[in-house]
């Protein structure tokens, strides 16, 4: 069950629970090595990623205003009766600016989907405990960010996280979980609240 947490557009977890004495409990599932490394980006792999795209954005700047010369070139130097599409420097110009604009685009979906979950502060605010979840050998102690614990897929206690101080929220994590449960029965149930329409 996912549960929305820090309003509307907060971050969305695996899974949250609320213990003894209003303990607030957050664990992420992981499956695999690259649903892992999503999450386990810092703020300065933010920064090398966003000039990254400055760089691509430039380079794809620079082969379309090469793309457009190769093209004016090729219709003002083109024998009568063939292609001027079929300029070998056109078709380079035009490779090279297909190239960019698919690593830009890479880039930009790459960054739309940009996560530092692992170690984002204010993440790490919503509860006092983190765990992440895991098959067994998936991640190892020396790889698990600061402050987050290990589950195993039996969902015994690998490493135990790091009880934080934080500002209680449990009011807000129990609204959270209210929401989700309600969201999902009512798929469960295939049952739709129509929009209101005003008289």
């Amino acid at each position: 069950m996912e549960v929305r947490l820090e309003g509307p557009f907060g971050r969305v977890v695996d899974l949250v629970g609320v213990g003894k004495n209003n303990i607030v409990y957050i664990v992420e599932v992981k499956s695999s090595r690259g649903d892992l490394k999503r999450d386990d980006k810092s703020k300065t792999d933010h920064k090398r990623a966003v000039a990254q795209l400055t760089v691509l954005q430039d380079a794809a700047s620079l082969t379309a205003t090469v793309l457009n010369d190769a093209r004016q070139h090729a219709v003002e130097t083109a024998v009568s009766g063939t292609d001027w599409r079929e300029n070998p420097a056109y078709i380079s110009a035009r490779r090279d600016h297909e190239d960019i604009k698919e690593r830009l685009a890479a880039r930009e979906r790459t960054l739309m989907h940009f996560s530092t979950k692992f170690h984002d502060p204010s993440f790490l605010a919503c509860a006092d405990l983190h765990y992440i979840m895991a098959p067994e050998g998936l991640i190892s102690r020396s790889e698990l960010p600061p402050f987050w614990g290990l589950l195993n897929e039996s969902s015994e206690t690998v490493v135990s996280a790091v009880q934080k101080q934080i500002r209680k929220n449990t009011t807000h994590v129990l609204r959270a979980i209210a929401k989700a449960n309600t969201r999902d029965l009512m798929k469960a149930c295939d049952i739709r609240i129509a929009n209101a329409t005003p008289d």
